[in-house]
């Protein structure tokens, strides 16, 4: 049995498929709002494969995923203050 490699992005990944379910679970589920998520949900988990190929040193995908996590948080952030004003 391999060893279970627990990833920043695979922490993400599982909030957000359990706030998919919630959502699906309290029948307030929308469709619009949930092709985004799994698009979303589609990167994640192709960004977290690819620094797993790219990166074999644990310590190195953590400090590269969390980076990666916290330029995703700013430009959202940007981009949400730049459609609302």
């Amino acid at each position: 049995m391999s060893k279970l490699r627990i990833t920043p992005l695979s922490m993400v990944l599982a909030g957000l498929l359990t706030w998919i379910l919630w959502e699906f679970w309290e029948g307030e589920f929308r469709w619009g709002q949930m092709l985004y998520v799994l698009l979303l949900f589609i990167i994640l988990v192709g960004a977290d494969q690819a620094a797993r190929v790219i990166v074999r040193d644990m310590r190195r995908i953590w400090i590269m995923e969390l980076v990666f996590l916290i330029a995703v948080a700013i430009v959202a952030w940007i981009v949400k203050l730049w459609l609302v004003d």
